[in-house]
């Protein structure tokens, strides 16, 4: 309807319950065999049938947050007008990594707990950092990214900026180099250096939708957000006095 497209999800929709449906009956044998105390998982809203066999055998999952959860994704946002939660198959804990994070979605899990991330948090010190701006790349936002350092290029900027890829990008590794490879200010970082260690050596960030964002801001690395595509994404941080 929204994009005027005339397509029959019956299909779809009836493999996704056959699939529910077998998820189900295997974890209901496998949890009955193996009488697990409690069932630790992290995932993506999509284990409905581990879930509902959990429940049924009075066996308490607790799920991990995975990475970005948010307004926008659908299996950690339910509709606020549904009020039958006790049909929904979710887990019975959810652990996540702070309160920012589920302050604003609608995930009707009973027991919610921040118990924050010691790995995710932890920060790398150096003694100088030396990329000025690092652009924070995905392959849907190359084409929006690469218009904005062209810009800068042409205004003569002089500033150390590093280009980081998405593990997604190896097929675009070789072009992106080869687009600078005159520009010594411009270094292309791949799977080489973690986002953790870039950060650290980083004054500044420029994104347009990336949970390093979050990261960012949490080692105290000033983040510029470009209007464009999914960037209101991240609205839940706007406020924040170091992102522009």
């Amino acid at each position: 309807s929204e994009f005027s497209l005339d397509i029959n999800l019956n299909k779809t929709i009836s493999e996704i319950i056959k699939t529910y449906k077998t998820s189900k009956s295997y974890y209901l044998k496998l949890f009955n065999r193996t009488k697990p105390e409690a069932i630790f998982i992290v995932q993506n809203g999509i284990q409905k049938g581990l879930f509902d066999a959990a429940n049924i055998l009075g066996v308490p999952v607790i799920e991990l947050q995975h990475g970005f959860i948010g307004f926008v994704h659908p299996a950690y946002s339910y509709p606020v007008s549904l009020t039958n939660t006790k049909s929904l198959k979710l887990p019975s804990h959810f652990l996540t990594f702070s309160s920012l994070w589920t302050e604003k979605i609608n995930y009707p899990v009973k027991n919610i707990i921040a118990i924050g991330n010691s790995f995710l948090a932890k920060k790398i010190e150096v003694n100088k950092k030396i990329y000025d701006l690092t652009f924070i790349f995905a392959d849907i936002y190359t084409k929006d990214l690469l218009d904005v350092i062209d810009d800068l290029i042409k205004l003569s900027y002089k500033g150390e900026i590093c280009i980081k890829l998405h593990p997604n990008q190896l097929n675009e590794l070789h072009i992106i180099r080869t687009i600078y490879k005159n520009q010594s200010n411009i270094p292309i970082v791949y799977n080489q250096m973690s986002m953790s260690k870039v950060l650290s050596l980083s004054k500044a960030i420029v994104a347009i939708q990336s949970t390093s964002v979050y990261e960012a801001l949490n080692c105290g690395v000033k983040v510029f957000l470009i209007r464009a595509k999914d960037y209101k994404t991240h609205e839940n941080i706007f406020y924040n006095s170091n992102l522009y």
